[in-house]
């Protein structure tokens, strides 16, 4: 499996939205805070997860 956030390979981690996410990603993820570096690249990865699964959605119906 690959890290939808990372895009390393993982043998285990969560799956999201079909997606997986590394244990270490998680941890940024819920540790992180508004003014920490890597905030931003967290919050554009997950909004690409939603986005590509609200396209997935969107052809899908059509």
């Amino acid at each position: 499996m690959q890290c939808v956030i990372c895009k390393n390979e993982v043998s285990e981690g969560i799956s999201v939205l079909n997606e997986t996410i590394c244990v270490a990603c998680e941890e940024s993820i819920t540790h992180s805070h508004v003014e920490d570096k890597q905030y931003q690249e967290l919050v554009d990865r997950i909004k690409e997860l939603w986005f590509r699964q609200l396209r997935l959605e969107k052809e899908y119906v059509l």
